[in-house]
């Protein structure tokens, strides 16, 4: 690998969302992961669900969730789908 990173924090889970808030750290020394330094002061928010295609309503659940999270995160949405694609072409 050309670089690797220690994502430390929580993990919660509301019904069907899987949410996790995390700092990211870096490596100094290759494979050691006992000292490890943060990147950057700020936290990395990430909500996610799993569903068939076209369930309307685990979308609005999400949607209703991350409009919570407004005021306080900066929100991106990220199709993984897209990301997938993108790979294998």
């Amino acid at each position: 690998f050309e670089s690797e990173f220690v994502a430390k924090g929580y993990y919660f889970k509301k019904g069907d969302i899987r949410v996790t808030i995390s700092r990211i750290h870096r490596l100094p020394t290759r494979g050691n992961t006992s000292h490890v330094e943060a990147i950057s002061s700020s936290y990395l928010v990430e909500a996610s669900v799993v569903s068939s295609v076209q369930q309307d309503s685990i979308g609005d659940e999400l949607k209703s969730f991350t409009e919570q999270l407004r005021p306080i995160v900066h929100l991106e949405k990220v199709d993984h789908r897209k990301i997938q694609l993108l790979g294998n072409k």
